[in-house]
């Protein structure tokens, strides 16, 4: 019988300033619930390390926990990232998605997000999934009232 692959997993939550208490459903406790929730239900994820960014815009990379992720990820310490929706990874969708399309497939890195129902490793979703899921998280958080 053969063993089904395993991936060396990352969590990675963030929740910008901006988001502030206002969704109780973004909260990094919740992320990180979901997630959890998840690597149970799925066996072949191995969780080596949770990356959070508490109060850090998702707007660009530059953030300590994303940064110390992609350099882990360079050194080979894990094979699949897992958030809990798009926006939580970034909400730069031409920056998101060079990293979702291009980078990550040429590091081997599955991409995982929980709540877009997106995963990397389907070969059968089309860039236009893609597309919509990251355009539709750019206006979720960007659509809140005052």
């Amino acid at each position: 019988m053969v063993q089904p692959k395993t991936f060396r997993t990352f969590a990675y939550l963030r929740l910008s300033k901006e988001d502030g208490d206002k969704l109780e459903s973004d909260s990094i406790s919740n992320q990180r619930k979901l997630i959890h929730r998840y690597l149970d239900q799925h066996p072949e994820f191995i969780l080596v390390d949770e990356l959070v960014d508490d109060g850090y815009s998702g707007a660009n990379f530059h953030r300590p926990g994303m940064q110390q992720m992609l350099r882990r990820l360079e050194d080979g310490e894990a094979d699949c990232v897992i958030v809990k929706d798009m926006s939580r990874f970034g909400r730069e969708y031409i920056q998101s998605g060079r990293y979702i399309q291009r980078i990550f497939p040429e590091m081997g890195v599955r991409f995982i997000a929980i709540n877009d129902g997106y995963d990397s490793i389907r070969k059968q979703q089309s860039d236009d999934i893609l597309i919509l899921e990251m355009c539709n998280a750019v206006k979720r958080c960007c659509t809140s009232s005052p």
